[in-house]
């Protein structure tokens, strides 16, 4: 461990001042800026009318009441919330997933396994397709997990399970958002008695 000097203990503006453009913007740049540094969409105000556009647009392309539609910014929370809720509602007798789920969601899936669930891993190609393991008896007893698409690859999948899903939309991309395919999932799903779609944006 070394001490602080006196020079390092000094206001960095001493060191290094600011450039006149720099110093010209300053209160744009705090007026417009988000406190949080993790935040790229600007203050409190412009990022609720930007939430409400979206939860509309959801709520209109999947035919869903804005009401039932929840964004949460937590992965992990989302995902175990999800999982073992619908795994301790005893609804599911097996949940199947894939090596190349999120971790957080593979996670909760072992984790359901230690609430009497039937976990089963379906087998994924050198291409990044999902091939889904088939269901032993009611298929409306299993649930699925579902990701359009891969973060890491970029792997679009290009058939969806039947029965109950768990979407994962996370790493959708911006242009399109992958929409229609996952309006074509919610329309399958649907269609299905006991119907069960949780979307994860």
């Amino acid at each position: 461990m070394s001490p602080v000097t006196a020079d390092l203990a000094k206001n960095f503006q001493d060191l290094a001042p600011f450039s006149t453009p720099i110093r010209e913007n300053l209160e744009t740049f705090f007026t417009q800026g988000d406190g949080d540094p993790r935040s790229a969409f600007g203050p409190g105000a412009e990022n609720s009318i930007r939430l409400e556009a979206c939860l509309q647009t959801f709520s209109r392309v999947f035919g869903l009441p804005a009401s039932s539609i929840h964004f949460i910014s937590d992965r992990s929370l989302a995902f175990t919330l999800s999982v073992l809720g619908h795994a301790k509602s005893r609804e599911f007798s097996t949940i199947r997933y894939s090596p190349i789920d999120k971790k957080d969601a593979i996670a909760a899936v072992l984790e359901a396994r230690n609430l009497g669930i039937e976990v089963r891993e379906s087998r994924v190609d050198l291409s990044g397709e999902i091939h889904f393991l088939d269901v032993d008896g009611d298929p409306q007893k299993t649930l699925t997990l579902f990701q359009l698409r891969n973060g890491e690859t970029g792997v679009w999948q290009s058939l969806i399970p039947d029965g109950p899903l768990i979407l994962d939309a996370t790493a959708l991309n911006p242009r399109g958002w992958g929409f229609s395919l996952a309006k074509e999932a919610f329309a399958q799903s649907n269609n299905q008695s006991n119907n069960h779609f949780n979307t994860r944006t």
